[in-house]
């Protein structure tokens, strides 16, 4: 299921569009493309890019976040597996939904997707202070502030490393996705803590004993301690990508200083190569 963001404009459609034409997924499935934050507006332009290569089209009544958006659709697809792909991403290689559901065919599996990542919001939020800190003193009020919000962090994240698998382009059993309860993510808040918080998709499926994997073009799925040496996002130059999506192409435009502050962030310091 790809979804169609409105604000990302035709042009993020087209470049999935080009994408899933020159690297064919190597398994049948139906193509489903969700339009969400339309107002009636510009639905005509997105549907003459699509030009027929969907099985199916859909148009989500109310603008939502990622997360709801798939939910919506999940409720009325009869297919066992979906993978869900968001409207930044592209397939980067021949077989990469094979990959993903030849992963998530192996025992235990609760998700499989193209990213996943360490970072914590917490432990960024808390180094953010420290060096403005360094930088120039603070207020009582200000300082007041900052621990209220670091606190908030803390509450709703744990401290890095934080695994969790990335929403923009992963595989769940359809079953499994719609046990979780996605009615709750509202705000952009809700759900960066549907992806990577106390209550992730991740933890929930860990607390069923189920692995959650990362899987690279190679083929090989990897489990979360090796995710920073899988190549895959935000380090080894990334060479071992099955989907791109913004994030990923925010690393590789990125100069050697940028790249070396997103690593970071991704999996700790000195944790993985650039």
């Amino acid at each position: 299921m790809h979804l169609v963001w409105e604000p990302a404009g035709v042009g993020a459609l087209e470049n999935f569009i080009r994408a899933y034409k020159a690297h064919p997924a190597g398994i049948a499935h139906d193509l489903i493309v969700a339009f969400n934050g339309f107002d009636g507006k510009g639905l005509g332009i997105h549907r003459q890019a699509l030009n027929g290569i969907a099985d199916g089209e859909m148009e989500i009544p109310t603008r939502v976040q990622d997360i709801p958006a798939y939910s919506w659709v999940a409720r009325r697809i009869p297919h066992r597996h979906v993978c869900f792909v968001n409207s930044y991403s592209e397939p980067l290689v021949p077989g990469w939904l094979l990959m993903l559901h030849q992963a998530m065919m192996m025992p235990a599996t609760g998700a499989v997707g193209a990213t996943g990542s360490w970072e914590s919001f917490y432990t960024d939020y808390e180094l953010a202070v420290r060096a403005a800190v360094q930088r120039m003193p603070m207020s009582y009020a200000k300082r007041l502030v900052r621990r209220y919000r670091l606190a908030r962090y803390r509450r709703h994240f744990d401290p890095a490393p934080n695994p969790h698998l990335r929403s923009s382009a992963f595989m769940i059993e359809r079953a499994k996705w719609s046990e979780m309860n996605t009615a709750s993510v509202v705000r952009k808040w809700d759900a960066w803590r549907f992806e990577s918080g106390r209550e992730s998709m991740t933890r929930r499926l860990e607390s069923h004993g189920l692995n959650v994997l990362v899987v690279g073009r190679d083929g090989v799925a990897y489990r979360k301690d090796d995710w920073a040496n899988s190549f895959t996002f935000r380090s080894g130059g990334q060479a071992n990508l099955l989907v791109a999506d913004n994030r990923t192409r925010q690393y590789a435009d990125a100069g050697n200083e940028d790249r070396r502050r997103l690593n970071t962030l991704a999996w700790g310091e000195g944790t993985a190569p650039l």
